[in-house]
């Protein structure tokens, strides 16, 4: 059976333009999180580092609709005679399935739908299968992109990809040997750099949720998040013994998450799901049903249970994410620190492995009570999970095979920029050219010569290794629009700004795009330059209007103007943003989904309540994530209806299903 490759039709929203406008990181390079009760001292190493927003060099996928089409996609497989694992190679190389081929049961949570929803790095997002998160904190920058995915052998296939984020190489090494009854996933993460960088990994896989199901893992102390106070996260301490009932996803009211964390003694970490009843409600003694297995080597020490809940902003989250054919679904996460609140760092010139495993152990036999595995059982899991991580990282330093899907070109010109400074490049680190414009217009850059022209629709540079290419261009008196703004973004993402700023302003023209002078609006927005900032959008908005928007596509316009009416409102302009919005092309009519949200929070500061009452029915199509404006501006308006307080609203009132996604 092997490995194959094919296409296959999935129902699902395609992804259409990416946002073609910048956007900067966070002011800021660590969060605020806070500890409630009493919390062991060692779980402040790293809390809230490195996790402030940044998405740069990346684009924002935020083109996309609820409008579902038949999709097709084209997959790989893997498989033996016990097990079937098909891959998703342009969705980042999500597991999609993993059947159990003597049941021909899907082990796995699978959305049998591709639908895009707001709760990534990049934006989009789906749910379902086994998801590889990797570089910056939430999901992965390659979540919803193409992955290289290559043979290894008759029986492996390797994921990999360069994260531009943190400049790091990764790769996957997966196995399924003939009779293997669990799918191995070897994870090597390389700096190939000298300098370290930020370390950030969960494996996210999920699984259906269904009654009488329970979590079982190797430890019992947790770290559970909180409500917290003002949105600071917040972690609290605990652990099984004493809260059992964490360990039920079913019994979730409230979305819910919690990390178990080792106690040191453990030489194998793993998470399972049993079943704790039957059909009827009947508990089992002991815990005969065994479910999903995953267990992994050190240093992937730490385990998450994240679940929705059962109130109906959970259900209604749920239903948002999937078709109405699909079970419910509950992720096992596991990861390279504590939380995912928690940082880390990989130094420079170095590698870090494990090997992860994942599939089902029916003959495991369980301990009652907290379903601990029995001795026997642990020790030959164990034996087989070293071994495997032993073949596995003898195989992992193997150059790749036949390419069986490709992906974008900065690992392969990451090489070729290496290799300029005199780096040896490792076999396994091998990126094929593409001979993309893309491609051919940076690597010009690395072999010594700038390019003249711009190129356009593409990703942008925002790496300090590359400020050597573009430094002469500060002596140029009109170089490329595309060459300024990568040393421009480089320098702002270091929170350079008034650097970054000085150098646009200089090489100003009114040969400029609305992009080039949007991005100084918000380079002025950063330094505080509040009045500045907006000059500087309304100067991009009239250039695009003296030509009657005609040379820019509805992509652009729409997310330019988006741009500007958020700078708007930030600055207290409410009135100006619904000026800006009312006399917008018709070609963009009706507006998208960003530009009605900023339209109706401007309406609310203005008591213009005719404008939002209309959208208290309207199904959202890219909600973010913990957005909850629409239920917000509901309560306002019935306790100023009412006269009541919004407290008593909340407490009172129930808002429409369309609009209730309240995880809290």
């Amino acid at each position: 059976m092997a490995i194959k490759t094919y296409m296959r039709s999935i129902e699902g929203a395609p992804l259409s333009a990416e946002n073609p406008f910048p956007f900067l990181r966070d002011p800021y390079r660590d969060i605020p999180c806070a500890f409630e009760g009493e919390v062991p001292k060692k779980y402040y190493k790293g809390y809230g580092e490195h996790l402030g927003y940044r998405v740069l060099p990346y684009t924002m996928q935020d083109g996309y609709t609820r409008d579902r089409i038949e999709l097709e996609m084209p997959v790989v497989e893997l498989a033996n005679d016990k097990l079937k694992a098909v891959f998703l190679p342009p969705y980042g190389g999500r597991l999609y399935e993993l059947i159990d081929l003597e049941t021909g049961e899907d082990l796995l949570g699978k959305n049998t739908i591709m639908q895009p929803a707001n709760l990534a790095i990049r934006g989009a997002w789906f749910s379902g299968g086994i998801e590889w998160n990797f570089g910056q904190f939430g999901h992965n920058t390659y979540t919803c992109a193409p992955v290289f995915m290559a043979k290894t052998g008759e029986h492996s296939l390797r994921l990999f990809a360069y994260e531009r984020i943190k400049n790091l190489y990764y790769q996957i090494d997966f196995s399924l040997e003939p009779n293997a009854t669990m799918l191995s996933a070897h994870v090597s993460i390389h700096n190939l750099r000298k300098e370290a960088a930020s370390l950030y990994w969960w494996t996210n896989v999920a699984v259906p949720q269904r009654p009488g199901m329970k979590i079982l893992a190797a430890s019992r102390d947790i770290l559970y998040s909180t409500k917290g106070v003002s949105g600071v996260p917040t972690l609290a301490y605990g652990d099984t013994d004493e809260m059992d009932e964490i360990l039920y996803p079913a019994a979730f009211e409230k979305t819910t998450e919690y990390w178990f964390q080792p106690s040191g003694e453990e030489t194998m970490y793993w998470q399972a799901v049993a079943y704790v009843e039957d059909s009827y409600g009947k508990l089992f003694e002991e815990l005969p049903r065994a479910g999903f297995f995953e267990c992994s080597t050190a240093p992937l020490k730490y385990r998450k249970v994240f679940a929705w809940g059962t109130h109906r902003g959970g259900r209604k989250w749920q239903d948002y994410l999937k078709a109405d054919k699909d079970e419910p679904y509950v992720e096992l996460q596991a990861g390279l620190d504590p939380t995912q609140l928690h940082g880390s760092m990989i130094e420079g010139e170095s590698s870090i492995c494990f090997t992860q495993t994942f599939g089902l152990r029916p003959h495991i036999t369980w301990h009652a009570g907290h379903g601990r595995i029995a001795d026997k059982d642990m020790r030959a899991i164990e034996t087989e999970l070293n071994k495997q991580h032993e073949l596995l990282c003898t195989k992992s330093l193997e150059a790749p095979g036949e390419i069986l899907s490709y992906g974008d070109v900065w690992g392969y010109l990451e090489t070729e920029r290496l290799k300029a400074f005199g780096t040896t490049i490792p076999a396994h680190i091998a990126y094929p050219a593409q001979h993309t414009e893309e491609e051919n217009y940076w690597l010009s850059a690395i072999r010594g010569t700038l390019p003249q022209a711009e190129l356009e629709g593409t990703s942008f540079v925002a790496d300090s290794a590359w400020f050597w290419l573009f430094s002469s261009i500060r002596g140029k008196e009109n170089p490329p629009e595309t060459l300024v703004l990568a040393l421009a973004l480089t320098m702002a993402e270091n929170f350079e700004y008034d650097r970054a700023l000085s150098l646009m302003r200089a090489k100003d023209n009114d040969d400029r795009s609305p992009r080039y002078i949007a991005c100084m609006g918000d380079l002025y927005d950063r330094v505080g330059q509040a009045p500045e900032a907006r000059r500087a959008y309304k100067r991009a908005y009239e250039l695009m209007r003296t030509v009657a928007f005609g040379t820019y596509s509805e992509v652009y316009i729409d997310r330019f103007v988006c741009k500007y009416a958020e700078l708007l409102y930030r600055h207290g302009a409410y009135e100006e943003v619904l000026e800006l919005l009312s006399e917008l092309p018709p070609s963009i009519e009706p507006l998208s989904e960003e530009l009605l949200f900023v339209r109706l929070k401007a309406a609310s500061k203005l008591g213009r309540w005719h404008l939002i009452t209309p959208y208290f029915s309207y199904e959202p199509i890219r909600l973010r994530e913990g957005n909850t404006l629409l239920s917000d501006l509901w309560f306002s308006y019935h306790a100023r209806r009412l006269g009541i307080s919004e407290e008593q609203a909340r407490e009172g009132l129930v808002p429409p299903e369309a609009i209730d996604f309240r995880t809290s």
